[in-house]
C-alpha cells in the first residue's frame, strides 16, 4: 500500500478554522506556529475552546506572515468572523468582537513561555468537579464510559491541572494524523452524514491507493512514519470531543457524529504523534511505516 500525504494544515487560533498548506516545518513542538493563539475566559481565568465556546468554530484564522511577532513567540493573525469581518490578532478590536461571539467576556492571547502555568491552569470549571468536566468535554451521555486508557498517566496528571500542557495550546500531544481510510470507515457508518476532514482537525490527512476502509492509523500505534528525512512516533488514539458536532462553514451540526464515535469506535479516530527527527512535510509526499 502507498501512503501519500494528500493535506497538511496548521490552526494558528485554537478551536478555530484553519489553514491549507504545501509543506510544513515541523519539530518537537508540532507543525511551526500551530496553536500559537487561544481565546482566554477572563471570568474564570481559564482558557477555553470550541469544547466550551462553539461559536469559536465558525471563525477561521490565517497567519500573516512567517516572522515571529512581538508579543515573542508566534505570528499576529488574522481573523475572519461568521459574518465576514476580518480582525487581526494585533487590533484592539478583537478581544470586544470575540466576546459579543461567544456571549462572555474573553481575551485572545498568543503562545506564553511554560513557566507561566498560571496562564494555562484550570483556574475554574463550569461543571464543579474534573470528571464532571471531562465528561462534558467529551459529550458523553450518562451510561456511556469514559476511557482515558490511552492517555499517558503523566499527561492524564498534568491535565487535571491545565487546560493544555504549559507552554502549548494542544489538547494533548503535538501532532495529529488522520488516514482517509478511516473517513470511509465513518461514512459507511453514518451514510447520511457530511464526513469532512475539517471537523476532525488534523495537521496530516494520508491518502493510500488501495481504497482501504477501516482505522488505518491504529495499526500504527507503537511504530514509525517516516516521511523523508523526518520521523515520527505513533503515541497514541485520539480520543474525540463534542467539537467534530459542531457547525462550521457548510458542515451542519451533527450529534450523530459523537454518538456514532463513542458507540463503534471507542471515541477515537485519527492518532496522536511525537516528532522524533525534525525537517520538512509537503503534500504528495511518500510515507513509509516501519
Amino acid at each position: 500500500m502507498q501512503l501519500t500525504v494528500k493535506e497538511l494544515w496548521r490552526y494558528p487560533v485554537k478551536s478555530m478554522q484553519g489553514e491549507r498548506l504545501a509543506s510544513a516545518e515541523v519539530s518537537k513542538g508540532g507543525v511551526r506556529f500551530d496553536r500559537g493563539w487561544a481565546v482566554r475566559d477572563d471570568e474564570a481565568r481559564t482558557i477555553r475552546g470550541a469544547k466550551f465556546l462553539g461559536e469559536l468554530m465558525q471563525c477561521s484564522a490565517r497567519y500573516l506572515s512567517d516572522q515571529v511577532a512581538d508579543n515573542g513567540l508566534v505570528p499576529h493573525a488574522r481573523i475572519t468572523f461568521p459574518n465576514g469581518m476580518e480582525i487581526n490578532t494585533d487590533d484592539i478590536r478583537i478581544h470586544a468582537e470575540l466576546s459579543e461571539l461567544v456571549g462572555r467576556h474573553v481575551t485572545l492571547w498568543p503562545l506564553r513561555p511554560a513557566s507561566d502555568e498560571d496562564h494555562y491552569r484550570i483556574n475554574k470549571l463550569e461543571t464543579g468537579d474534573i470528571m464532571s468536566e471531562v465528561r462534558k468535554m467529551f459529550a458523553l451521555k450518562d451510561d456511556e464510559p469514559l476511557d482515558l486508557s490511552q492517555f499517558p498517566p503523566d499527561l492524564v496528571r498534568e491535565l487535571t491541572t491545565f487546560v493544555v500542557p504549559p507552554g502549548t495550546y494542544f489538547d494533548a500531544l503535538p501532532i495529529n494524523i488522520l488516514t482517509e481510510a478511516s473517513m470511509r470507515h465513518l461514512q459507511t457508518l453514518l451514510p447520511d452524514s457530511k464526513i469532512d476532514v475539517r471537523r476532525f482537525r488534523p495537521n496530516i490527512l494520508l491518502s493510500d491507493d488501495a481504497g482501504t476502509t477501516g482505522l488505518l492509523e491504529e495499526q500504527w500505534l507503537g511504530k514509525s512514519l517516516q516521511f523523508g528525512a523526518v520521523g515520527i512516533d505513533v503515541v497514541m488514539r485520539c480520543p474525540r470531543c463534542v467539537m467534530v458536532t459542531r457547525e462550521q462553514e457548510e458542515l451542519p451540526r451533527d450529534t450523530s457524529i459523537m454518538r456514532t464515535l463513542v458507540r463503534d469506535l471507542n471515541q477515537c479516530i485519527s492518532v496522536y504523534g511525537q516528532i522524533k527527527v525534525d525537517g520538512a512535510l509537503h503534500v504528495g509526499q511518500d510515507v513509509r511505516v516501519h
